[in-house]
């Protein structure tokens, strides 16, 4: 065993100087009221720095062991002591401040532009011949509660520019992929006839199709596991196929999980508990949350066109007093083909769909006990939610016609719970994406967020995936 020694000398009063086996001094002291000479560090301040020092050498092996480019790198301790004598430490924060190319948030701001220039994204304005916009569902003064927000989001929509161009056809992209302008016929969220919608599939596949790549659609995987010496190196990643029922595998040296937040967890999870499976993530499941969701129904008996005739999103609305939540109202483009009572689909030409989105707190937790995942997300202990009602109290108030949100939210942009993090006990993934003590093996899709954005979180989800994909080209 290992033993170590140190001096601690009196100077005067509670002054003290002190050294251990490397013999360097280091002098103690404490304010004058005390006796003290205000000479040198309070005894509590050096406990604080040499956890600070030695968690530090740590952080600072990994960083260079990992080859993170960095330039400086600090840490903030914060402690919290008892009022009365002995007046112990009952808990200490650290806060890992690390700078540098490799890990500046501006290395993913950097793509945002470059996913909206994929996606053909454009912020909508009043000079795009929308049937029905949130100008004209929201006219007034600039003084009402709510109003049309000054910047609009982007869209990833090809909206037409003039009303003779709508359902005209185009080509998209360097490939020239024939894709129609917005008709305003059913164009919607959930997909679009003409390929008016923004899809994975032509904007980031069809470029690659001759380039290599091969696509197997219709395939759902079932595990991911550390390969065997008979493999290869790498990792086994065992799916069915849902066209033919067949059971397969493919070993990779890299793999990229993109499934979407629920079904990467799942799939994490289950790898670490089958033979030959993935290394432990001690901060699987944790930090997760729904973006503050809250989607509902705003009854518009005098809209001067069916919210059928409509685009899926009208614009953005600033709810006075409630500026930090996203708040929007969009039609039903496409309900009109379902097979509904006729009365029904007239009620529903009358009602459009508003939502909003705001940041919760993250708190949340997933597990995986039966094999099965179970979280602990209640809505109720978010404090967005309340304010996300009172947005809708608010328009009801203001246009007279009754916006009504759902009284549980409903969310598809569940997200966290692979996040980002400064170490395996932080963070499922480091900086690049890469899954901790598992090498080669990366996140790119929500569950990587650490917090949530508060807002459409697509571009903040693609520039996510682009960084990844750039860092692995860079490593190879």
């Amino acid at each position: 065993m290992a033993k170590r020694t140190a001096v601690v000398r009196q100077l005067q009063g509670i002054t003290f100087a002190a050294k251990a086996d490397s013999n360097h001094w280091v002098v103690m002291d404490g304010p004058p009221e005390l006796r003290g000479a205000d000479a040198g560090a309070r005894p509590k301040e050096l406990l604080l720095m040499v956890l600070g020092g030695c968690t530090g050498s740590d952080v600072a092996s990994i960083l260079t062991k990992k080859k993170v480019p960095y330039t400086g790198f600090e840490m903030r301790l914060t402690a919290e002591t008892r009022e009365e004598h002995p007046q112990v430490f009952t808990g200490i924060h650290i806060e890992y401040v690390v700078t540098g190319d490799g890990v500046d948030p501006a290395d993913i701001e950097r793509y945002y532009d470059k996913v909206i220039s994929d996606m053909g994204g454009v912020r909508l304005t009043r000079e795009h011949p929308l049937p029905l916009s949130v100008w004209e569902q929201f006219p007034g003064a600039a003084d009402r509660r709510c109003r049309p927000s000054e910047q609009q989001p982007h869209m990833g929509m090809l909206l037409p520019t003039t009303a003779a161009q709508a359902g005209t056809a185009t080509t998209f992209g360097p490939t020239g992929v024939a894709r129609h302008y917005c008709s305003f016929d059913g164009d919607s969220f959930l997909g679009s006839r003409g390929g008016a919608k923004a899809s994975v599939d032509f904007v980031y596949l069809a470029p690659v199709l001759d380039k290599g790549v091969t696509v197997r659609d219709l395939c759902e995987v079932s595990g991911i596991r550390r390969s065997r010496p008979a493999d290869g190196p790498g990792y086994v990643v065992q799916f069915k196929d849902l066209a033919s029922g067949v059971r397969e595998s493919v070993c990779a040296s890299q793999v990229v999980i993109a499934a979407g937040t629920l079904n990467t967890l799942r799939l994490l999870f289950a790898g670490t508990r089958q033979a030959d499976g993935l290394a432990p993530m001690p901060a699987l499941g944790r930090s997760l949350f729904a973006n503050g969701d809250l989607v509902g129904a705003w009854v518009n008996k005098s809209a001067p066109v069916s919210s059928f005739r409509s685009a899926p999103s009208q614009g953005a609305l600033t709810i006075e007093g409630h500026e930090s939540i996203h708040f929007g109202v969009g039609g039903l483009p496409g309900l009109e083909t379902w097979p509904l009572p006729a009365f029904v689909r007239h009620r529903l030409s009358q009602v459009f769909f508003m939502y909003g989105m705001g940041a919760d707190s993250g708190k949340a937790s997933v597990s995986f006990p039966d094999g099965r995942l179970h979280t602990d997300y209640d809505y109720r202990s978010e404090p967005i939610y309340d304010e996300l009602r009172e947005a809708f109290r608010i328009v009801t108030l203001e246009t007279g016609h009754k916006a009504t949100p759902l009284k549980k939210p409903l969310s598809p942009h569940v997200s966290g719970g692979a996040r980002l993090g400064a170490n395996a006990e932080q963070g499922v993934i480091d900086h690049r994406g890469e899954v901790y003590g598992n090498p080669g093996l990366y996140v790119a899709d929500a569950s990587a967020l650490p917090a949530a954005p508060g807002g459409p979180p697509s571009v903040a989800i693609a520039a996510w995936a682009h960084h990844v994909a750039d860092g692995i080209v860079r490593s190879s």
